[in-house]
């Protein structure tokens, strides 16, 4: 049996250094390099994002696309990368995250089960996100802290 394609969509604004980071934690995936690809959506960009993508693009182990769009939102890149992507699944990465090893290996293992979707444990960077995290539950129509 062959494993599924996965694209891996990330969308991204001004966040070079942080993006560079993610990027070389992609090439470490335990998934065959042949059944990935990786798709960066830069949404306008002032920075050397196309840059650094071309950079790493030359020594990727594995297929890469860089998009470029005007300034439209994270939820806009992540449409636009989902229709260039390849994949039979499709996984989002933020630029401003690192993902574990295994990360694309794990999650195929859920889908050969039938399950929609699947999202990994994610922990914040302390300083370097702009936003606090809080988790939140459902309970009753309230959020309970």
């Amino acid at each position: 049996m062959q494993l599924p394609f996965v694209s891996v969509v990330v969308p991204t604004y001004n966040r070079v250094g942080l993006l560079l980071q993610l990027l070389e934690s992609l090439p470490k995936q335990t998934y065959p390099k042949d059944r990935f690809e990786v798709v960066i959506v830069d949404d306008g960009s002032t920075d050397e994002t196309e840059q650094v993508f071309r950079a790493f693009a030359q020594t990727a182990p594995f297929s890469v696309v860089y998009l470029r769009q005007p300034r439209k939102g994270p939820a806009a890149a992540r449409n636009l990368g989902i229709r260039h992507s390849r994949g039979e699944i499709v996984a989002f990465a933020d630029s401003d995250v690192t993902v574990a090893e295994d990360w694309i290996t794990n999650a195929v293992k859920y889908f050969e089960n039938g399950v929609d979707g699947v999202e990994g444990k994610t922990e914040p960077r302390g300083g370097e996100t702009p936003f606090a995290h809080r988790a939140h539950n459902l309970k009753g129509g309230q959020f309970l802290t």
